[in-house]
């Protein structure tokens, strides 16, 4: 459809030559440190998926961050931040803490069972192969529904009104580019140019937000001048288009339609926790960190970056619809299509629109290079992660004998097959979630992911888990949140001013909600059964499990995390395979004890920034709430 007012913007020469030049030094760095490292683990799959487990802790908490800022994020956490104000950053500032929770409770668990991939870790913790294959397909799943095809949407977007290039010769491209580079590195190809495009994004944005700033005579102005932020077709009979009065709060009453307070703080954390502390996307990472020191403290520097969002993305969305209300808060679906050509509104271009109309020459091109930065970190983090859950998870259960080749191959080709479906799937996510992204995202992973999040605590903080349990809770939960998610692509949200028509439960019960309810029904499910099931064989919990639980929860209170004694008395199993898995698993859990008994400098300095890390975001929640 044609509209009235033109997204695109005349880059110049100087823009042109920016953009280049960032492809051409990203693409240059990722390919030699890959051939670097490949000298060192030719053809190894653990150099492919793993990166060598030899990265630092500022490479791990760089890529961390910006596979969590993509294109996605920025289009829209500054969108919602248009149309809501500081209600979104819930979202971010939950991350705080679920990064400590990665650090100092699941990274020593997953480095100890020595697992490529979240499900490899339950097959290790509970045995069998069912509870593997499901987690592997779910995470799949997510992985074209929540993420792929989110960032494939926004980066067209930010091409497309910045650059005037076609849509779909847009996607073509840069996807081409994304995964022929992803194939040729792997991870750590992905994790080096993360670390490079991490500084781009950060001073990109910063200029940005500084910009942003000084135009509306300082931060002082910004609540007034938000609050009074009407588009100039405004109904006062409807209320449409109107500045949220709870803007500068995050948590809302619990009736709040977009943010209640119950949903935003317990439901986030939950659905955090999941992104965090159990998603391939980033728990490979720090699963590529040369030493356990190097995880945690890669994943405390990731929770500092956290607090980044409110500059970079909150107050410059907010700052777009003070200057643009006409376009970014238009008021009824006529009028958003004929502006923007998306009918459920045009929040998502708030932050487009302010990066075409304030930035100069030159300057706008260092940022439209930051947001490809984004979108091709994002995109590459979800074909390699994609690649080894696949590979690692599903393929080798058809070819158990499968060699090294042949596993870098297959991961390789599967990225192309995950392309073609999250393409697919793109007309979904431009009409869903009322026009904004970030509702889209956080929607759909509230009805798909809280039994994940329940799986792995109940796998690492109590060992008479067992296999039936978390199996046959997790898919009751799965089915019921496929189910509840169905419905509500069935029955969407009304557009403002229409009368809510859909079914009580649905127009009643926030996603947010959802997700909270359904975390506490799997857990129970999975008790339940777990107490009335045969217990797990104790080599199981021992080489995996118990060591570091125990001590976990000793971190908390008394400072540090550490493991309880291996007992090495001999593993109890009949196969040669289990023995050596066991051996395998003690032998890293006793390095893993000497690295947390070393009581170095390093570990002093890593465990007082995290405690420093919990008071900035404790703060950050009461200053804001």
């Amino acid at each position: 459809m044609q509209t009235d007012f033109s997204l695109t913007v005349e880059l110049t020469w100087v823009d042109y030559l920016v953009i280049a030049l960032y492809l051409l030094a990203t693409f240059a760095i990722g390919i030699f440190s890959a051939i670097r490292e490949q000298r060192k683990s030719k053809t190894s799959s653990a150099g492919y998926f793993l990166a060598g487990r030899s990265m630092s802790w500022w490479t791990i908490a760089l890529s961390l961050y910006m596979s969590n800022i993509g294109s996605n994020t920025f289009i829209g956490t500054a969108g919602s931040a248009a149309a809501n104000g500081f209600g979104v950053l819930c979202y971010e500032f939950v991350g705080i803490y679920s990064l400590l929770l990665l650090a100092y409770l699941f990274v020593p668990v997953y480095l100890t069972s020595g697992a490529f991939t979240m499900p490899e870790y339950i097959k290790k913790r509970f045995g069998g192969k069912r509870m593997q294959i499901l987690l592997a397909v779910q995470s799949l799943l997510m992985y074209v529904f929540a993420k792929l095809s989110l960032e494939v949407y926004a980066g067209s977007l930010i091409i497309q009104n910045t650059m005037g290039w076609d849509q779909v010769l847009s996607i073509t491209v840069l996807l081409l580019m994304t995964a022929i580079y992803t194939m040729v590195g792997g991870l750590t190809t992905v994790i080096i140019t993360d670390a490079v495009q991490g500084v781009i994004v950060v001073l990109g944005a910063g200029v940005l937000a500084v910009m942003s700033i000084d135009s509306i005579g300082g931060l002082g102005n910004l609540q007034s001048r938000f609050l009074a932020s009407y588009p100039a077709d405004y109904d006062n009979s409807t209320g449409c288009g109107a500045p949220d009065p709870q803007a500068f709060h995050m948590l809302r009453h619990i009736a709040d339609p977009d943010y209640p307070w119950l949903g935003a703080f317990f439901g986030a954390n939950i659905l955090s926790a999941w992104h965090w502390c159990t998603d391939q996307l980033f728990v490979q990472r720090t699963l590529a960190a040369r030493s356990l020191q190097h995880a945690k403290a890669g994943s405390v520097a990731a929770g500092f970056l956290k607090t980044l969002p409110l500059l970079l993305m909150i107050i410059p969305g907010m700052v777009s619809r003070i200057h643009y209300a006409d376009i970014v808060a238009c008021v009824n679906a006529s009028a958003c299509e004929r502006l923007c050509g998306i009918p459920e509104g045009c929040s998502n271009v708030a932050y487009i629109e302010i990066i075409k109309q304030m930035l100069p020459t030159g300057v706008r091109g260092v940022m439209i290079a930051a947001m490809l930065a984004a979108l091709i970190s994002s995109i590459t983090s979800i074909f390699n992660s994609g690649g080894t859950l696949f590979t690692i998870d599903l393929w080798l259960r058809l070819r158990p004998a499968a060699g090294e080749v042949e596993k870098v191959i297959v991961g390789r080709l599967f990225i192309v097959a995950l392309t073609v479906i999250g393409v697919l799937w793109l007309p979904i996510v431009r009409t869903s979630g009322g026009g904004q992204l970030v509702i889209y995202a956080q929607s759909v992973t509230s009805y798909l992911t809280p039994p994940i999040l329940t799986v792995f605590l109940m796998a690492s903080l109590w060992p008479r888990t067992t296999e039936p349990g978390v199996f046959w809770g997790l898919l009751v939960s799965m089915v019921i949140g496929v189910v509840w998610m169905v419905l509500n692509f069935v029955y969407p949200p009304p557009q403002c001013g229409e009368a809510d028509t859909r079914p009580a439960p649905i127009a009643q019960l926030h996603f947010l909600h959802f997700g909270i309810a359904l975390f506490a029904f799997a857990a129970l499910i999975m008790t339940a059964i777990s107490l009335l099931t045969k217990p797990v064989d104790r080599e199981q919990t021992v080489m995996v499990h118990t060591p570091v639980s125990r001590r976990a929860f000793r971190f908390f209170l008394r400072w540090f995390c550490g493991f309880s004694d291996v007992d090495n008395g001999g593993a109890a199993t009949e196969e040669e395979r289990k023995a050596a898995d066991a051996a395998e698993a003690a032998e890293r859990a006793r390095q893993l004890v000497a690295e947390m008994k070393s009581g170095s400098a390093w570990d002093r300095v890593v465990n007082c920034s995290a405690l420093l890390l919990f008071a900035v975001g404790s703060f950050l929640w009461g200053l804001l709430a």
